[in-house]
């Protein structure tokens, strides 16, 4: 992920683990996404199949979704591209109501991986996804409850309570 890297705050006693709250650093970004330009454009067949085989990314989405206990991503901040398909890997999303949510590849001529594009439709339905990735457009507000990337939309001011009440 580039830049407001999500953090997970795990205790030292792996027994005291109830759940995982997933947050970026700061209050400015969750995450800007995946870092497009470290995308690699020229590759050796070998190392394009590694990267297919053994993406890092890949690897801590699925992670994040076999997680066995409750995993929560607590949006603190602007979510976007590949950092909104890690928030719905988790089994829960707390948003604060001052932020924006959106998959921007549509507008930026990216094909998005369809991994990705699966886990959104299992997250939002069928319908709801198109116009995600369709319209690349970015959602405030109330929008993002009605859409379904938050479950709860809350004031900033409360956002570490109810996320950490959960």
């Amino acid at each position: 992920m580039a830049e407001g890297r999500p953090t997970i705050r795990i205790p030292l006693n792996k027994d005291e683990i109830r759940s995982v709250v997933i947050r970026g650093a700061g209050e400015k970004a969750f995450s800007s996404g995946y870092d497009i330009l470290a995308i690699p454009t020229d590759v050796t067949p070998e190392t394009a199949s590694r990267l297919r085989d053994r993406n890092p990314l890949q690897l801590a989405l699925e992670s994040i979704k076999n997680f066995p206990y409750p995993t929560i991503a607590m949006l603190n901040g602007h979510c976007f591209g590949g950092a909104v398909h890690l928030a719905l890997c988790c089994d829960l999303r707390v948003g604060a109501d001052d932020i924006a949510v959106g998959i921007p590849p549509a507008k930026l001529g990216v094909v998005y991986p369809h991994e990705g594009i699966a886990q959104v439709a299992q997250v939002l339905g069928m319908a709801r996804a198109r116009e995600v990735f369709f319209t690349g457009r970015s959602y405030r507000g109330e929008a993002l409850r009605e859409i379904g990337l938050v479950d709860r939309l809350v004031p900033r001011s409360e956002l570490e309570g109810a996320t950490y009440s959960l």
